[in-house]
């Protein structure tokens, strides 16, 4: 029986010459495309924690403000990307009777992104920083550690590389500043759930493995 292995893969022509193009200088570019596709899904699970968990800290927090349906109240100087955004939330929850767990498990990453803006930082974040068991330094330390994540988030979700073969010192320095951020925005919400997404994560282990 031949060896499946023995031909060349052909990865640029299934997934084009210019997506294969970061992984040309690497001796083993088929080995460096599926570590980089491992890892991103892997990312995606912490995220996915860190994401969460914000989605509830500041829901909790606005609710105490302004109660459960606080997405509703005229007092919150929602702009119009975020009035366009709760609206899809409600058509996807069921309408405008939805109950507000629904709503608020409908809202995207880049609605609670956005939340954290100086746009909010009369109304929103003093009731955010509250919340916080442990408060940044500033509203502005919070938001580029949330922003770091939701463009790591956007990468991984769009199957984008996150290799950089011709700079591995860039390459390192971003996944660090990545892991970074997850524990830093998991830890001023709770540094027991910061905790707990470390010692469930992979990325540490699987970045070890680096081809």
């Amino acid at each position: 029986m031949s060896n499946p292995r023995s031909t060349p893969v052909p990865l640029s022509q299934w997934f084009s010459s210019a997506r294969m193009s970061r992984y040309a200088d690497h001796p083993a570019p088929e080995a460096l495309y599926l570590w980089n596709t491992h890892l991103t899904k892997t990312y995606l699970a912490d995220i996915e924690h860190v994401e969460v968990l914000l989605r509830n800290c500041i829901h909790n927090a606005l609710t105490r403000r302004y109660g459960d349906r606080w997405f509703d109240d005229d007092r919150i100087p929602f702009n119009v990307a975020a009035k366009k955004n709760i609206r899809k939330a409600k058509r996807r929850a069921g309408g405008e009777g939805a109950l507000p767990g629904k709503i608020i498990a409908e809202l995207s990453f880049d609605f609670w992104r956005y939340l954290l803006s100086n746009h909010y930082q009369a109304s929103i974040w003093p009731q955010v920083k509250r919340a916080l068991k442990k408060p940044p330094d500033s509203r502005q330390q919070f938001e580029e550690l949330v922003v770091i994540v939701y463009e790591m988030r956007n990468r991984c979700s769009h199957h984008e590389s996150i290799v950089q073969q011709r700079d591995r010192a860039r390459e390192v320095a971003h996944l660090d500043s990545v892991d970074n951020a997850i524990q830093e925005i998991a830890g001023f919400i709770d540094p027991h759930a910061a905790t707990w997404i470390k010692n469930n994560s992979r990325v540490s282990a699987l970045r070890a493995q680096r081809p």
